[in-house]
């Protein structure tokens, strides 16, 4: 229903395309499909090992579609803390997110992810033309797009990360989640 030309998932893991004439969705991938399989393999042996031995711990309910993050329900600041850890001891890239603790093998994250996209599929240099992006966004895991967008904007659930956010979002709405989304798209129509 919306004029969307590409999605990134998975905190920069893939992109989704979808090519309406021919009715087919296109995926791309941070990595080459055999290093995202085998990076996959060991998150999964790492969920097991993680799930089964930290109490409080719960997997996400979506991860069977998961493509190339692991992630656990953010719901306990000591557990999600634990994970962390857990994660980070084994060499996975971290973040969290307003509902997930995610980890992950590989160099992207959703800035490095947008530079590749924005260039490859739409000829555009995101370094280049920053100034022309309104970026939106609500946790820790929109900190890189926050710090290289000027135009960058926290819906008010960003508010609880404030003070681990290096590079904060330039201004926060006053309604949180998608009532947030909403004033930013009253303010732009009403402009």
């Amino acid at each position: 229903m919306w004029p969307v030309a590409a999605v990134i998932g998975e905190n920069g893991g893939l992109c989704f395309r979808h090519d309406s004439a021919a009715g087919v969705t296109h995926r791309r991938y941070w990595t080459d499909d055999e290093t995202r399989r085998g990076a996959m393999e060991w998150l999964t042996a790492l969920a097991r090992d993680i799930s089964t031995t930290l109490s409080g711990c719960e997997i996400a309910h979506d991860q069977r579609y998961r493509e190339t993050t692991l992630a656990f329900r953010n719901s306990d600041p000591a557990v999600t803390e634990a994970i962390l850890s857990r994660l980070r001891n084994a060499g996975a890239q971290t973040t969290v997110n307003s509902l997930w603790v995610l980890g992950w093998f590989g160099g992207f994250d959703k800035l490095s992810m947008t530079r590749r996209v924005t260039a490859e599929l739409f000829s555009t240099n995101i370094d280049h033309d920053a100034d022309a992006v309104l970026y939106v966004g609500d946790s820790l895991n929109d900190e890189p797009m926050f710090g290289h967008f000027p135009h960058s904007v926290g819906v008010a659930t960003v508010r609880n990360c404030l003070d681990r956010l290096a590079a904060p979002p330039k201004w926060i709405t006053q309604g949180g989640g998608g009532v947030g989304f909403i004033e930013v798209a009253d303010m732009l129509l009403a402009r």
